[in-house]
């Protein structure tokens, strides 16, 4: 034997070592391969077929009718059609499909295929490689239908939700001290900030909940409302959200109002949680926001029929004792003087001189009754409005009262009818009558003003004093919960007219009563 022999031996013998090698790599592979010829004959089917599709090895040496029988139907044509380019020569391809095993079982295989070449670099054929990622595709199909299931929770859910891209409102919040920032007052100082913060939102995606709620029908048009609320109604909570970024906490609640575009008020309880999401980079949000604004009406109209029936309760109370009240200086008041002038008329009828004197002190007994029953005429319907009008009416009553209680009224009318409508002028007149009432009793004032404007339609009343003050609201809500009688009556006349009330003072600071009402039918002041 030569040495040239010898040489080629040897070099048959790796060659046949690699091929081997070659096939074991190829033979004990997860994936299902196969070699076609130049022919587009099956020269090469890989043992995995078995594993792949539970068919024998031999049993797929056809490769088209294997291919056709174990597609599921709704995949074959398409199946079929690649396997004419593959045939071909078209180029790399790779395609995704379902099989139907040999023991019924569907499963999904990846195919992709590409040209074979040899050593010299001509095409011999075709090489296939087919993986089963029947776990990776249901895994997909899951994810799929939760995102599916998602949307349709997302959209159609009757509770408006929202989503924000926080990240670069988040950049620009790391600029600021977060110290300082942790605090509500850091921002409620900087309202600057707050504008160009609220400017950095930006909302991603809004159901149809929330585009209804905001009247808006597309998400750029909610995101202009939107904006627009968090430097106005909703500036509260907008501050609470940022102070809550800037603790990195995870999530607040509050309730706020929003208002849209339309310029409807809504009362919302607001919820704000940040989105975890290890996959994207966006820092995300998600915003519910629960509708109250009904619940609202409807507790403010309970609220109201409360007060009402409140009122109607001390109405009642404060006519009795109205009633008791006349009764007692009825019997106390006129009924003693009447009593001592009829015994002062028996005893003068019984003397034989009848002395002048004492026809005075009986003439000035009965004047002192007279003056009486006026006086409680006065108390139970003001004359002077019948007789003299609004304007002159209420300049006696300031005279009266400063007669009365040395209290100084600076009075002041500007365009002033001299008659209004019956109902209205007596309303006007109880009320200002129950402010004079409350500031000499309570207010320790010495100067007091009553002002009355007519303009456009409406009357304005303002009545001011110089006395201790007191905590408005406290009052109002002390009054309304007790069913008082001051301030809600005088408030309650004033909306019987459509008309608006405001009260303001604080203590050591006087107090001032306003109200408008309306000189024209069908108008309201009332919020």
């Amino acid at each position: 034997m030569t040495p040239k022999s010898i040489d080629n031996d040897e070099r048959l013998e790796r060659l046949e070592r690699e091929n081997e090698r070659l096939r074991a790599i190829i033979d004990y592979t997860y994936d299902w391969e196969y070699l076609i010829d130049e022919n587009g004959d099956l020269v090469y089917n890989s043992p995995a077929f078995e594993s792949v599709t539970g068919y024998e090895v031999y049993q797929g040496t056809d490769r088209r009718m294997m291919l056709e029988n174990i597609v599921v139907r709704e995949d074959k044509e398409r199946v079929m059609r690649h396997l004419e380019e593959e045939e071909r020569g078209e180029g790399r391809g790779s395609i995704e499909f379902r099989i139907r095993t040999k023991s019924g079982e569907e499963r999904w295989i990846s195919h992709k295929c590409r040209p074979a070449y040899d050593g010299a670099g001509r095409w011999i054929g075709r090489r296939a490689s087919n993986r089963d990622v029947t776990e990776r595709k249901l895994a997909e199909l899951r994810v799929a239908l939760n995102e599916r299931r998602y949307r349709r929770i997302f959209d159609y859910s009757p509770v408006a939700l929202w989503k924000e891209d926080v990240g670069a409102l988040l950049k620009r919040l790391d600029r600021v001290d977060r110290t300082r920032a942790t605090e509500r007052e850091f921002f409620k100082r900087r309202p600057d900030l707050v504008g160009e913060l609220a400017r950095m939102v930006n909302v991603v995606e809004a159901n149809n909940a929330a585009l209804r709620m905001m009247h808006v029908d597309s998400l750029e048009m909610f995101q202009v409302a939107y904006r627009r609320s968090l430097v106005s109604s909703g500036y509260d909570a907008f501050v609470a959200e940022l102070t809550s970024l800037a603790r990195g906490a995870a999530g607040f609640a509050a309730e706020t109002s929003l208002v849209s575009k339309r310029g409807a008020e809504r009362v919302v309880h607001l919820r704000w949680a940040p989105v975890e999401d290890e996959i994207s980079d966006e820092s995300l949000a998600i915003v519910s926001a629960v509708d109250l604004t009904r619940v609202k009406q409807a507790e403010k109209v309970e609220k109201n029929f409360e007060r009402k029936r409140r009122t109607a309760a001390a109405l009642i109370e404060a006519v009795e004792n109205e009633r008791v009240r006349i009764s007692r200086e009825l019997h106390d008041g006129v009924g003693h003087l009447l009593m001592v002038a009829n015994l002062k008329l028996e005893m003068l009828e019984k003397a034989e001189n009848r002395d002048p004197d004492k026809l005075s002190e009986i003439k000035e007994l009965i004047g002192r009754a007279g003056g009486e029953v006026r006086g409680i005429v006065r108390s139970l319907h003001p004359v002077a409005l019948d007789n003299y009008g609004l304007k002159n009416a209420l300049s006696l009553l300031c005279r009266e009262i400063e007669t009365a209680h040395g209290l100084q009224v600076n009075y002041i009318t500007h365009r002033i009818s001299d008659k209004y409508d019956r109902r209205l002028e007596l309303t006007v007149y109880r009320v200002i009558q129950e402010a004079f009432n409350n500031v000499v009793r309570h207010a320790g004032a010495t100067e007091a003003s009553l002002q009355l404007f007519q303009r456009d339609r409406e009357l304005s009343v303002s009545i001011e004093d110089n006395g201790v003050g007191f905590e408005a609201k406290k009052e109002l809500d002390v009054s309304e919960e007790k069913g008082g009688f001051g301030l809600i009556n005088m408030r309650e006349r004033v909306e019987s007219l459509g008309g608006g009330f405001h009260v303001e003072s604080v203590p050591g600071g006087g107090s001032e009563i306003h109200f408008v009402v309306p000189l024209a039918p069908g108008r309201s002041f009332i919020a």
